[in-house]
């Protein structure tokens, strides 16, 4: 017998409406337009986020949520600005992620290596 439609579950549900929602949760655009504009006028890079407190593994949950089950299945700089941070504990890159490179540039901005510990750097290519 098939299984019902099941609803998602809570933590499913909300990562789904914050990536929705992400420039009015994050920096108060309403509309595109306005969301435009400050990347146009790079005043976006001003706005710290709401998501700096976070736990890791919740930013890596929302980053995940944010490539698979989004419409345009794109990071852009403003979600990477807002989503990377010191504390988060793993993330993947692909040439399908919108711009990759400025993501590369703010983990080895924000993310400082400890002596003792080792960094493992892996760049695949994908078609996805």
């Amino acid at each position: 017998m098939p299984l019902r439609n099941q609803p998602p579950t809570l933590q499913k549900a909300t990562m789904l409406s914050i990536a929705r929602n992400f420039d009015y949760i994050c920096y108060g655009a309403k509309t595109r337009e306005q969301m435009c504009k400050m990347i146009h006028d790079d005043t976006y890079t001003d706005v710290e986020g709401p998501f700096k407190n976070l736990p890791g593994t919740i930013l890596t949950d929302l980053l995940a949520t944010y490539r698979t089950d989004t419409k345009s299945r794109k990071l852009s700089r403003t979600q990477y600005h807002a989503l990377v941070h010191p504390h988060i504990e793993n993330m993947t890159l692909a040439s399908s992620d919108g711009e990759a490179i400025a993501a590369f540039t703010l983990i080895l901005a924000r993310c400082q290596v400890h002596s003792g510990t080792s960094v493992y750097c892996v760049l695949y290519f994908s078609n996805l």
